[in-house]
């Protein structure tokens, strides 16, 4: 989670500085076998502008086949949202919302999931990090201090369903004899689906 949050930080930095406020960080997925980096998705622009509906049925989708062709072990979700810095004075509020309103205490963060199967493989609650930041003046992203939720991430936001898509797709059974036809098929269809995606090999 370390190191997702710290190039999730760092791109965050390049962003704003190269774009201005305003300027968001792709939702993006990082595939796991071990404690080794196999794969990274970025959401791509078209679905990213598409419905709440769709980017989360389309994630759900890549996911699972992340698990059923490449056979990873962790999944890690980096996403950009809002969080509270006082849980009970924006109970019940839509965070979004609350955030338009300065009295409120709301600020912009980036957020990053992480669901392993341990060695048993059975699934772990969904661990969590977020970073709140602000923008300053000359384009600086400010960061507050990070936001740790060690387990059962899904008690701390308002929408579980992104945690509990994160586990599910690790108790997908994987494709037991993968083929080079096979990932040439499957990364067309990342692709098809609005995903960019770098795979990582071992030299």
């Amino acid at each position: 989670m370390a190191l997702a949050l710290t190039s999730g930080q760092m791109a965050k930095d390049e962003a704003v500085k190269e774009h201005g406020v305003g300027e968001e960080l792709a939702v993006h997925f990082m595939g796991w076998t071990g404690d080794n980096l196999g794969i990274i998705c970025q959401m791509g622009e078209a679905l990213s502008k598409s419905s709440k509906e769709d980017r989360f049925a389309a994630s759900m989708n890549l996911c699972s086949i992340l698990k059923q062709y490449w056979w990873v072990t962790a999944l890690t979700m980096v996403s950009e949202g809002y969080c509270s810095l006082d849980r009970a004075a924006t109970e019940d509020q839509d965070l979004a919302t609350a955030f338009t309103d300065p009295s409120k205490p709301v600020v912009e963060c980036l957020t990053v999931m992480h669901a392993q199967m341990d060695d048993g493989g059975r699934v772990s609650p969904v661990s969590m990090v977020a970073a709140p930041y602000r923008i300053g003046v000359g384009r600086n992203v400010m960061w507050n201090d990070i936001l740790v939720y060690p387990e059962k991430a899904d008690s701390h936001i308002k929408n579980a369903k992104y945690p509990t898509m994160l586990r599910r797709a690790l108790m997908v059974q994987p494709v037991e004899e993968v083929t080079s036809a096979h990932l040439v098929q499957v990364r067309d269809e990342i692709n098809e689906i609005g995903f960019l995606m770098q795979e990582f090999f071992d030299v």
